[in-house]
């Protein structure tokens, strides 16, 4: 777990970087990958092992190497957030998590998704919404790159009974497991190591997708995404945003509510109509 003032070693590679042999000790915190790059994350300099490591690999590239604070990469001065009426404690302080009210644990550890970022708020709200309606509550949800996990945990302290939350990365699958234990909701949550367009299919009450356009347009395209009854979809600038309503005109759907957030991110609620 990291908090305020602990810092953070991240060295940039080029390359898939495979640490399941690595042998790198307890001071590695996790591997991101995006496209054809790495990032390792480590607690404390490491440079000697890292170099050691890429030079073992002739595929990759040590590239660079970052020393910062903790709170430089991810800010926990915005600590407890309040949004959809959720109050969202970091793990370092303590919180216990409080379903009745709201209370929800989060150490998101380098992954994104705090709750700070307004496509996460939005979401939030969002879902609050999808559970105002007496007697249309969702039972069952799919989370499509649940990050940290923070919108299947909440999903799940509302009442959804079954939630599989899905991301293409490993260390974000991690986090997100261990944001469902500190939570108490790891029975009604399933984190799954997945593309997210392979479960786009699965049927649920309630499809969400924090996601970039480029997975997006896919899950909207697949013949599985007509089989939810609502949908929170997010993530989305204004371009693709505009992309997404394009495509959601030619569909048997209705939008509910946008949220746009200072004219630059943009969350669609909405609900498939049955025929």
């Amino acid at each position: 777990m990291k908090h305020s003032g602990d810092r953070l070693h991240i060295y940039y590679i080029l390359g898939r970087a495979d640490t399941r042999n690595a042998g790198f000790d307890s001071r590695f915190i996790g591997n991101w990958e995006e496209d054809n790059t790495s990032f390792l994350f480590f607690s404390t300099d490491t440079t000697p092992e890292v170099e050691a490591f890429v030079q073992s690999r002739p595929e990759l590239t040590l590239t660079d190497h970052f020393d910062m604070a903790y709170d430089e990469w991810q800010p926990v001065d915005h600590f407890p957030i309040q949004a959809g009426g959720f109050s969202i404690h970091p793990a370092w302080d303590d919180a216990t998590p409080d379903p009745a009210g709201r209370t929800l644990v989060l150490d998101p550890g380098v992954v994104f998704g705090s709750g700070c970022h307004a496509t996460t708020s939005d979401c939030l709200e969002a879902l609050d919404l999808a559970w105002s309606r007496r007697g249309h509550q969702p039972k069952t949800v799919l989370d499509l790159g649940t990050g940290t996990g923070i919108l299947a945990v909440a999903a799940a302290m509302l009442g959804a009974e079954a939630i599989v939350g899905v991301d293409l990365n490993f260390l974000a699958a991690q986090t997100a497991l261990r944001n469902t234990r500190l939570n108490r909701v790891q029975d009604q949550v399933l984190i799954v190591k997945g593309d997210a367009t392979d479960f786009a299919g699965a049927p649920a009450d309630l499809l969400m997708a924090n996601i970039h356009y480029d997975i997006m347009k896919h899950i909207l395209a697949g013949p599985g995404f007509l089989r939810c009854r609502s949908f929170i979809l997010s993530g989305l600038l204004r371009t693709p945003a505009r992309m997404v309503l394009d495509q959601l005109e030619k569909m048997p759907v209705t939008i509910t509510k946008q949220w746009n957030s200072d004219g630059i991110w943009y969350t669609l609620l909405g609900e498939v109509i049955s025929g």
